[in-house]
């Protein structure tokens, strides 16, 4: 149980060193990484169906579920740079409530 829990906290922080990368340089790579993550992210949110949700991108997905109002509001097809700094907030509050 600890080893699943601290992988999804070493998970977590990879995610979030890729967001900053994004908002720091514009990488394409991990934006079209996070357009994945955000879309599925959507869909759980609006079906409740965690089956749907691919499982190398559980954790990330399941983080941000508990941001619906953050998600909800970001445009999949058109995502700007101040959707990827709100994104960056929601771990800004994990990993300052985590310490």
């Amino acid at each position: 149980m600890y080893y699943a829990i601290n992988q999804d906290n070493q998970n977590l922080e990879a995610y979030c060193s890729f967001l900053n990368e994004i908002v720091n340089t514009g990488n394409i790579y991990y934006a079209n990484l996070f357009k994945e993550i955000i879309s599925q992210t959507q869909n759980l949110i609006h079906t409740h169906d965690y089956y749907k949700v691919s499982s190398e991108r559980f954790g990330i997905v399941k983080f941000f579920a508990h941001f619906p109002d953050v998600i909800k509001e970001i445009d999949v097809n058109n995502i700007k740079s101040e959707d990827f700094q709100k994104l960056s907030s929601c771990f800004e509050s994990k990993f300052c409530t985590a310490s």
